[in-house]
């Protein structure tokens, strides 16, 4: 019966928990049946709900019937919207989900939620010198373009821009860095170990970007000098066998601000 009514295995298992715990009723007749499981998938949406803490800054109502989940309310995020949704869908499979939610209003200038997603995306662990995303915002619209070098990296990335409040949709133009390892691991090694860029090693994103396509290296990024610059790029000259080397890096990035 649950099959028929579309549901994975984990649904299964929650709905008898619940009726055991006493938390829906048993029930008897087809009519009954079904308004049970629909309540039960009802449930198990409101419980994911403030297991996840969804509740704190959203206001979130869950209705299920004639097979159609309906959520209504407002988040503060679009990832909150996203995480009840790719729920919803992941339990009851053949329901349809009609997603009413609506984002609380932000009006945050172009310029600052460019920088908050920036933030969020530089602070990500994931985020690395083999990385670089750029952030651009109009209207609540977030365009995320770059070099992402693990092939779920977009993916991850665009999910933290989807956590700022503000952003009403991303729009990912990451591309992946598909390249020699090894070029991509000595580049990083002979930059960072070199003395004058040690210090930068100990920061949270440190400024320069290896981005490794093929056997080709370009380095993104700031700098405070045109000496740095040109050690970046030579460290790379000498201790990599890269094709080409392109050199991006940004002298002074508050004069470009």
């Amino acid at each position: 019966m649950f099959k028929k009514n579309g549901l994975n295995l984990f649904a299964i298992g929650m709905i008898f928990m619940l009726l055991i715990a006493g938390q829906i009723p048993a029930w008897s007749s087809p009519q009954a049946s079904k308004a049970n499981v629909d309540q039960a998938v009802k449930t198990l949406i409101e419980n994911y709900i403030a297991e996840k803490g969804l509740s704190q800054e959203n206001q979130i109502d869950v209705a299920v019937a004639n097979k159609t989940i309906t959520l209504t309310g407002t988040v503060a995020t679009l990832d909150a919207s996203n995480m009840v949704e790719n729920y919803a869908r992941s339990i009851a499979e053949s329901y349809t989900i009609d997603n009413q939610l609506k984002l609380a209003a932000a009006n945050v200038a172009n310029a600052k939620l460019a920088e908050a997603v920036q933030k969020k995306l530089y602070s990500y662990i994931f985020y690395t010198v083999y990385n670089w995303v750029t952030v651009d915002a109009k209207d609540g619209v977030v365009t995320l373009k770059g070099w992402a070098y693990l092939p779920w990296g977009p993916k991850y990335f665009v999910k933290q821009a989807e956590k700022v409040k503000g952003v009403t949709k991303v729009i990912n133009d990451i591309q992946l860095a598909q390249g020699s390892d090894e070029i991509r691991y000595n580049a990083a090694r002979a930059i960072y170990d070199d003395p004058l860029f040690e210090w930068y090693a100990h920061e949270i994103d440190p400024p320069i970007h290896i981005i490794v396509t093929g056997n080709n290296v370009t380095l993104y990024g700031y700098v405070n000098s045109e000496l740095e610059s040109t050690h970046a790029y030579n460290d790379v000259l000498w201790n990599t066998n890269a094709m080409n080397i392109t050199n991006k890096l940004v002298v002074n990035k508050s004069a470009t601000m």
